[in-house]
């Protein structure tokens, strides 16, 4: 019994303690077990005769904002239910007196709420005419929830006005029941052309399951004389829902509407009456699609195997708009389609850089050894805002590629290009990591172009592993300059953060890279970093 009150008090007041609603009640009374041995029957049996200030005390810990104190909290809630079900008839009366002066006086409505709340377990319905008043309320869930206490405490749940007649919308419900299935047609025409939507809503309903393709026809050809959007809205939904194809033909168009709601809700439809309907369809769809509507239709697409999508948007790529395009290119990206490389090098010619960024982005996935020569060529000479795209697509093909096509690509470019652009592929090799790359970028370290050298240094101290270790305790010490220097340690102290760092590797290393002449400040940081 004693568990059972206490589960009860928490459950109720999940919702209103933050504290608690991170975790189930039984899980939030297993935690505070301790405290909560002290809340017994005896206990509240013993706050209850001590009356309404001890009651007061209690209620003073309920706080707006969901800050109160949840045990405390928890033992006003527990005292609740002791009353309603141990405490004597005088008792919940005056019990439930100083609630609702509690309630009165509240400034906070969600305080105002906990006492209403606490009063529809343990009032009674001479405090029903009190409670009726918060109805009135402009507070947040105040006059809502006065109105299920008012009801709680009367013991029914009736309301005070007399019954009323059956309103136009039950009458309807009505006279279809009553109706056998061939002869409500006509009834569902009528009420479907009533300009209420939700007297049409009704007839959509019973419209689902009604009839059969000739039912179909004669709904699909409302379609086309139907104005009302919300109207329309429900004919697709009815139809999709009914999953007869022959409304296709009519669904179709309505794709195209300049209603995007329209739009949406013939997507959807189509969607309904088959994936394979819907893959035979989107292709045209994609042809014109505004950016309004991409992310709409990326969304609908998604519901459909690879095999549906893969093909079409191959094969009809080049003729969709650039919206269109992005939607093929994502759509292929995310199912890693390994023969849409060639899809994504497309791409990369769009003079709209969204769909130039999301062609790099599929080539992420699946660029092979073939596009490795174009990659390369697109690090130099793509903008600022695209090039980090570039990158990141080369450096994940050249990471999945087993014949170093990539890695000799790069390690080209850097020995023919000129000074200005080495950076960015030197910054390149660093997110590949590997011997050859590593060699090559340590030699451009130690070059007299004081740029490239500066680039090097930095690529080292982001180098994909650990591999740049060594030279960048060189440089940290070496370097012909205090930037480089800085680099180097910035770098090896990044490293020796990481949680698979093994200092014990890199000590003797770095006991002969310490004995060259250079800056002591970095040594001392230095040997902290191996201690």
């Amino acid at each position: 019994m004693k568990h059972t009150l206490i589960l009860t008090a928490i459950s109720l007041l999940l919702t209103a303690m933050p504290v608690v609603a991170q975790e189930t009640a039984a899980q939030w009374a297993e935690k505070h077990s301790d405290a909560l041995a002290a809340v017994t029957s005896a206990s509240l049996s013993k706050t209850l005769a001590q009356g309404e200030s001890a009651w007061q005390e209690l209620f003073a810990s309920v706080k707006t904002g969901g800050i109160s104190d949840p045990l405390a909290v928890t033992r006003l809630a527990a005292l609740t239910q002791h009353v309603m079900r141990e405490g004597s008839k005088k008792q919940r009366a005056a019990y439930a007196d100083t609630l609702l002066e509690a309630a009165r006086k509240a400034s906070d409505a969600d305080v105002t709420c906990f006492f209403l709340d606490q009063l529809r377990w343990c009032g009674t319905p001479r405090h029903s005419e009190a409670i009726s008043r918060f109805e009135q309320s402009d507070a947040p869930g105040v006059a809502a929830l006065a109105t299920i206490t008012r009801h709680a405490v009367n013991g029914n749940w009736r309301t005070d006005a007399a019954s009323t007649p059956p309103n136009r919308y039950a009458k309807l419900n009505s006279d279809l029941a009553a109706l056998k299935p061939r002869r409500r047609m006509p009834l569902l025409l009528e009420a479907f052309a009533d300009p209420d939507p939700t007297y049409a809503g009704i007839a959509m309903q019973w419209a689902r399951a009604a009839g059969g393709k000739s039912e179909t026809r004669a709904w699909s050809a409302k379609l086309l004389t139907t104005a009302s959007v919300p109207h329309k809205i429900m004919l697709l939904d009815m139809l999709g829902q009914r999953g007869d194809i022959t409304a296709l033909t009519e669904i179709e168009p309505l794709m195209q509407d300049s209603d995007d709601a329209i739009a949406a809700a013939a997507q959807r439809a189509i969607i309904l009456l088959g994936h394979a309907e819907f893959a035979d369809c989107f292709p045209a769809l994609l042809h014109d699609l505004p950016a309004s509507r991409q992310t709409m239709t990326l969304d609908n697409l998604r519901l459909l195997k690879t095999a549906l999508v893969a093909k079409p948007l191959a094969d009809g790529f080049s003729k969709f708009s650039e919206p269109g395009k992005r939607v093929a290119l994502e759509l292929l990206r995310e199912r890693r389609v390994k023969s849409a490389a060639a899809i994504g090098v497309d791409a990369l010619t769009s003079a709209d850089e969204e769909t130039v960024v999301q062609g790099f982005r599929l080539l992420r996935e699946t660029a092979d050894a073939p596009q490795a020569g174009l990659l390369t060529e697109k690090l130099l000479s793509s903008n600022d805002k695209i090039r980090p795209e570039a990158q990141t697509a080369f450096a994940a093909a050249a990471r999945r590629d087993t014949t170093s096509t990539y890695t000799e690509s790069l390690l080209k470019a850097l020995s023919a290009v000129s000074a200005k652009q080495k950076p960015v592929l030197l910054e390149t090799a660093a997110r590949i990591g590997g011997a050859q790359l590593l060699a090559t970028v340590e030699e451009a370290a130690g070059s007299a172009e004081t740029d490239t050298a500066t680039a090097a240094v930095r690529a080292l101290a982001d180098w994909a592993d650990n591999g740049s270790i060594p030279a960048l305790m060189q440089h940290a010490v070496t370097a012909p300059d205090a930037r480089r220097q800085t680099l180097a340690v910035r770098g090896l102290t990044k490293k020796s953060e990481a949680k698979d760092f093994d200092k014990t590797k890199f000590r003797a290393v770095w006991q002969q890279t310490r004995t060259l002449p250079g800056n002591e400040e970095h040594k001392k940081a230095i040997d902290a970093l191996l201690k």
